[in-house]
């Protein structure tokens, strides 16, 4: 079997939040207006590392660079 790719990997909301260092408030708030993408499989909202840096770029001035890097720190891999 191949090895999932982390860039693969679905996080839940709470990871995804974290990720992008906002509160569950305002990812929330963000998530509401379409603005964060997602799947929805059943009842639990997933989303892909790729549409959160996505996001990031599209709402900041300078993309972050290394976020492979921090999620993998913060996953512990």
């Amino acid at each position: 079997m191949e090895q999932e790719r982390i860039t693969d990997r679905y996080m839940t909301l709470e990871e995804a939040a974290q990720y992008l260092g906002f509160s569950r408030r305002n990812f929330d708030r963000y998530l509401k207006s379409g603005e964060i993408k997602f799947s929805c499989p059943g009842r639990a909202y997933r989303f892909k590392l790729e549409w959160l840096d996505e996001f990031m770029e599209r709402h900041s001035a300078s993309p972050k660079l290394g976020r492979v890097d921090a999620i993998l720190e913060r996953l512990n891999v």
